[in-house]
């Protein structure tokens, strides 16, 4: 299966290979750290909650039918996730970022690609399962994302996790959350 995950200025909707809108996901507004994937008609799908350290983030995914997975940054190398957290701290994130993707009684997904890669893929037992790649929408002016799915993965759950991963790299999402506010001066 195939989808696209075409942000908008407030939300990323996605749609399928023909174009026809599915679902959407709606970022953060009052709850920071709170997604949610919904239906057109707003019925919530899946629930994304950030938990954990602000620097190597754990995302919780919920699905109203009890499938729940968890989206987890990996320290890079044998690095303790308490050392990685306060490199990321002080230097910044690393160029190379890994994810680990938990599905409760599945072997986890591994999620590896560089915040600045155009494609990435979610990898079980050295095959991919999921391929995600990022394109230039020229009519919108902003990027895209399409998400290959394999038939025997839940596609909510890799949507899930990739507009996790988009947002958190700041390629897609509510546009005021994603830029700090900056007051407009005062007229003289």
């Amino acid at each position: 299966m195939r989808f696209v995950l075409q942000p908008s200025d407030l939300d990323i909707f996605v749609s399928d290979e023909s174009g026809r809108d599915l679902c959407w996901v709606q970022g953060p507004t009052d709850r920071v750290g709170r997604w949610s994937l919904r239906s057109l008609a707003g019925d919530e799908l899946a629930t994304v909650r950030q938990h954990g350290s602000p620097f190597l983030p754990r995302f919780a995914i919920d699905a109203p039918d009890g499938a729940r997975a968890e989206l987890r940054e990996l320290p890079v190398g044998r690095t303790p996730p308490v050392l990685a957290a306060l490199r990321n701290a002080l230097a910044g994130a690393p160029a190379r970022v890994r994810y680990a993707l938990e599905v409760a009684g599945e072997e986890p997904l591994r999620v590896e690609g560089e915040a600045s890669a155009l494609e990435y893929a979610f990898v079980r037992g050295g095959r991919p399962a999921a391929t995600v790649s990022a394109y230039w929408l020229a009519g919108a002016g902003t990027w895209g994302a399409t998400v290959t799915v394999a038939d025997d993965l839940d596609p909510l759950l890799v949507l899930a996790a990739t507009a996790t991963i988009e947002t958190s790299w700041g390629r897609s999402g509510r546009r005021d959350a994603l830029q700090p506010s900056v007051p407009s001066p005062l007229p003289r």
